[in-house]
Parts: C-alpha cells; sequence; structure tokens
C-alpha cells in the first residue's frame, strides 16, 4: 500500500480542519439558540445579523487561524469581505439560515469553505439542531458519515422545492415565475 500523495493530504486535512471550525461555531450559535439574541437588519428588512452571527464567526475564525495561516473571509464582524484572487483562504457563514434561527426555527448550519485561487477544494456544514453534519472535498460528499448521492428522480412533480429567500413585495410575480 503506497501513502497518499501531499495534495490528497492537504485536502483531508482541510476537510477535517472546515469540520472541526464548523461544529465550534455551529455550537456557539445553538448556544444562542432560544434566546433573546440582538438583532440587526443589513439590506432588507429580513436580512438579520445577530450577535449570535458574530460570536460564531468569531469562535469559527480562531480555529482556521490556529490550524493555517490563509486569510478569512466572513460576512460578520469585521472579517474580510472578498476572497483573495490567488492562494488558499477560508469562508465563514456562522449562521446560513438566520431568519430561522432568529424566529426559533430548526433549519439553520453553520458553514466553513476552504477555497484555493477562488475554487472551492472542501466544506463543512453543520446542523446542530438536526445533529447533522455534512462534509465535502474533491473526492466525496458524506452526511453523518454516509456518502451522499444525487436523486436519480427526472420529474419535477415527485421532488420537494423549499425556497427560503425572500424577494420583496414588488417582485412577488418574479419569485413565483422563478418556482413554476
Amino acid at each position: 500500500m503506497t501513502d497518499p500523495s501531499p495534495g490528497h493530504a492537504e485536502a483531508v486535512e482541510r476537510r477535517r480542519v472546515a469540520r472541526r471550525a464548523a461544529r465550534v461555531g455551529g455550537a456557539v450559535a445553538a448556544d444562542h439558540f432560544g434566546t433573546a439574541v440582538a438583532l440587526e437588519t443589513k439590506a432588507t428588512p429580513t436580512d438579520y445579523v445577530s450577535e449570535a452571527d458574530a460570536d460564531a464567526q468569531r469562535a469559527a475564525a480562531a480555529v482556521l487561524r490556529d490550524a493555517s495561516d490563509a486569510p478569512v473571509v466572513g460576512e460578520e464582524d469585521g472579517e474580510r469581505s472578498t476572497l483573495p484572487p490567488r492562494g488558499p483562504a477560508w469562508v465563514v457563514d456562522p449562521i446560513d439560515g438566520t431568519n430561522n434561527f432568529v424566529r426559533e426555527r430548526p433549519e439553520w448550519v453553520t458553514s466553513i469553505a476552504a477555497v484555493d485561487d477562488g475554487e472551492p477544494v472542501a466544506a463543512a456544514t453543520v446542523a446542530p439542531m438536526l445533529s447533522t453534519t455534512t462534509v465535502a472535498g474533491a473526492d466525496r460528499t458524506r452526511r453523518n458519515g454516509a456518502v451522499v448521492t444525487t436523486s436519480d428522480r427526472t420529474d419535477p412533480a415527485a421532488c420537494m422545492v423549499a425556497p427560503t429567500v425572500y424577494w420583496e413585495r414588488d417582485r412577488r410575480e418574479e419569485y413565483a415565475g422563478v418556482l413554476s
């Protein structure tokens, strides 16, 4: 048996670090779940950001910085907001699904991605309230340890779509067109 290539070992390490950072950030966010967190809005009335977002991002970023010198890109707490054009970087979304989070719905995640030259190479998404961890790399994606595959369904009527994005009221017809 031969040793894995250095590139393989690096990819495995990036997945491991992404998973650890997502779990740490997700645990911090989960500690805030169901509490009266301070809320602000960004671009639209339902584009929330909370103190939980900032706390979770700080916790995840600390894990990433301990493991790597790569820059951290995030939405909250003064992190860099754009990817560098070259080299490695980490991308953090501390609470993807803040609308659900602030309404005490469990369908939210903490997501971490490793990118190289702007291309994703590894990622982890943790849904703390649903006890779900998904980890992806170039060779596979696993959810709670089981390999993830795509559905073989081809008839849209046999599928379910659950959009959770907000569109302004004056764009509802456009939104309905996208859904149809």
